[in-house]
């Protein structure tokens, strides 16, 4: 007898998804580059005179990273500075994950 292997537990539909899911992330995105994303920001850390030092990300979905974001390109969206917008370029460069679904502003 075999041992089971992911292919025996996936159906037809999850295999198909899993497949989109796939392509969606290897898509190119260089395309969005000069647009800008909304980011939500968790603590600002630190400040200098030309950047922020924040935690990026929502603590509760385990995805949150430490970046410092100039202040030149960054502009807070929301009270309180937690929402805000970064170049897609600078959002690359910091961890955020863009896929051509990524909801882009401009």
């Amino acid at each position: 007898m075999r041992p089971l292997t992911c292919a025996d537990c996936y159906s037809d539909a999850q295999r198909r998804i899993e497949e989109e899911e796939a392509a969606i992330f290897a898509a190119d995105t260089s395309h969005l580059d000069n647009k800008r994303v909304e980011i939500y920001i968790d603590s600002i850390r630190a400040e200098t005179e030309k950047a922020y030092h924040c935690r990026v990300g929502y603590w509760r979905s385990h995805r949150t990273y430490l970046a410092w974001i100039p202040k030149s390109k960054i502009e807070f969206t929301r009270d309180h500075r937690r929402q805000a917008l970064i170049p897609v370029w600078l959002a690359k460069r910091i961890g955020e994950r863009i896929t051509i679904r990524t909801q882009v502003v401009d």
